[in-house]
C-alpha cells in the first residue's frame, strides 16, 4: 500500500512539472513584432511585443531584432545590447508624457548599439536618449524628434573613458539641444559624428562641454546643422577641462552662431574647421576665450551672408587661411583682446564693413 501511494505521488509530481509553464531563458538573439506578445519567449516564431520585455530575455552582449514596423515602447538599458532594424519599416519608440525614450544605466564595460529607430517625443516626451553610465553608445540610421528637452543627452556620471558615435542620423525640433554632451569629474569623452543632420532645435544643434579635469575630443564630419536658435555647434571648456575639436565638411546655416568655441576656466580648447561653410548665421565662425586658451583654425572654408563672417573675442585666437569671407554685414570683428590672424591667402569680398584689425601671419 505504501509503495502504491509513493508511486502515485511521484507520478502526480512529474505530471505537474510537465504541465507547469516553462520559464523563459535568456537568448543571445531575441525578436519583437507588432503582432507579438510579451507572454512569448521572444524567439523568431514567438516574438515579444516590446523592447523592454525582449531586453529581459536577451543575454548581455546580445541583439534584439525587429521583424516588422511598430511602436515598441520606451525602455531602460542596463547591459551591453544591440537593437537593430535592418529595413523592415518605421520602428518607433514613443516616449510617455514627461518621459524618456531610451535611458541607459549600463556598466562601465557595457557597449550599446542602436540602429534604425525612430524615437518620437510627439511634443510631450522630455528626452529622446539619456546616457547616464556605460562604456560606449553607437547610434546609426536613427531619427530623434519633437522632445521638450534634448534629443540626445549624453552625460556620463562615472569617472571613465566613454565613446559616443553617431552616424546617418536626423535630430530635429527639440525644445532644448539636438545633441547634448557633457563630461563630469574625471570622465573622458571621445565623440564622433558623421553624416548627421541637426535642425530646428530650441537651443544649440550640438552642445559639447568638457568640465572635467581631462582631455575630450569631438570630431564632426559631413554634417548639416541649421535653424537652431542658439549655436549650430557650441564647444566649451570649463574648469581645467581641455577639448580638441575637428570639423570637416560641416555646413552650419541660419543659426545664431555657426560654430562657436568658448573657453571658460583654465583649460585649453583647440579647434579646426576645414572645407566647411557658415552661411546665414548671426556669426559664422567665432572663437572666444577667458584670458586666452582658445585657438580656432579655419581653413579652406566659406563664411558668407552672415551678420558677422568671423569673430575673435576675449583673448581668443581665430586664424584663417585659404578661405572666403563674402557678403557679410561685418566681414570680421575683433572684440576686446581677441586676435584674428590671416595667412594672407584669403578672399575678403563684398562685406559691408569690418570691426577691428586683422593680424597678418607669414606662411612658413
Amino acid at each position: 500500500m505504501n509503495k502504491i501511494v509513493c508511486f502515485l505521488a511521484i507520478s502526480l509530481s512529474f505530471t505537474a512539472a510537465l504541465s507547469a509553464p516553462a520559464q523563459a531563458q535568456p537568448f543571445f538573439r531575441t525578436f519583437v513584432s507588432g503582432l507579438g506578445s510579451d507572454n512569448n519567449p521572444c524567439t523568431r516564431t514567438q516574438p515579444c511585443l516590446t523592447f523592454a520585455k525582449a531586453l529581459t530575455n536577451t543575454n548581455a552582449g546580445g541583439e534584439i531584432d525587429v521583424l516588422d514596423p511598430g511602436d515598441y515602447g520606451p525602455l531602460v538599458i542596463d547591459k551591453s545590447i544591440s537593437i537593430g532594424n535592418d529595413g523592415v519599416g518605421t520602428v518607433g519608440i514613443r516616449a510617455l508624457s514627461g518621459g524618456v525614450g531610451i535611458t541607459i544605466n549600463a556598466g562601465s564595460t557595457d557597449v550599446i548599439n542602436l540602429r534604425g529607430l525612430t524615437i518620437e517625443g510627439a511634443g510631450i516626451g522630455q528626452t529622446g536618449i539619456v546616457f547616464n553610465t556605460g562604456k560606449a553608445l553607437t547610434i546609426q540610421n536613427c531619427i530623434l524628434r519633437n522632445f521638450n528637452g534634448d534629443g540626445i543627452h549624453f552625460e556620463n556620471s562615472s569617472d571613465s573613458f566613454t565613446n559616443l558615435n553617431i552616424s546617418n542620423t536626423f535630430v530635429a525640433n527639440n525644445g532644448d539641444n539636438g545633441i547634448f554632451v557633457r563630461t563630469n569629474g574625471f570622465n573622458i569623452v571621445q565623440a564622433v559624428f558623421n553624416r548627421v543632420e541637426v535642425v530646428s532645435n530650441g537651443l544649440s544643434g550640438i552642445f559639447f562641454e568638457n568640465s572635467s579635469a581631462s582631455l575630450s575630443n569631438l570630431n564632426v564630419s559631413n554634417t548639416f546643422v541649421a535653424n537652431n536658435r542658439a549655436a549650430g555647434i557650441f564647444v566649451r571648456t570649463k574648469g581645467s577641462g581641455n577639448v580638441v575639436a575637428v570639423f570637416n565638411r560641416v555646413e552650419v546655416v541660419s543659426n545664431d552662431f555657426g560654430i562657436f568655441v568658448d573657453r571658460e576656466g583654465t583649460g585649453v580648447i583647440a579647434a579646426t574647421a576645414a572645407d566647411s561653410v557658415g552661411s546665414g548665421n548671426g556669426t559664422g565662425f567665432f572663437s572666444s576665450g577667458q584670458d586666452g586658451g582658445a585657438v580656432f583654425l579655419v581653413v579652406r572654408s566659406v563664411a558668407a551672408s552672415n551678420h558677422t563672417g568671423i569673430m575673435a573675442g576675449n583673448g581668443a585666437v581665430l586664424a584663417i587661411g585659404q578661405s572666403a569671407v563674402f557678403g557679410n554685414t561685418l566681414g570680421w570683428e575683433v572684440v576686446g583682446s581677441g586676435v584674428l590672424q590671416s595667412y594672407g591667402d584669403n578672399d575678403f569680398n563684398a562685406n559691408s564693413t569690418n570691426s577691428g584689425s586683422l593680424t597678418p601671419v607669414t606662411k612658413q
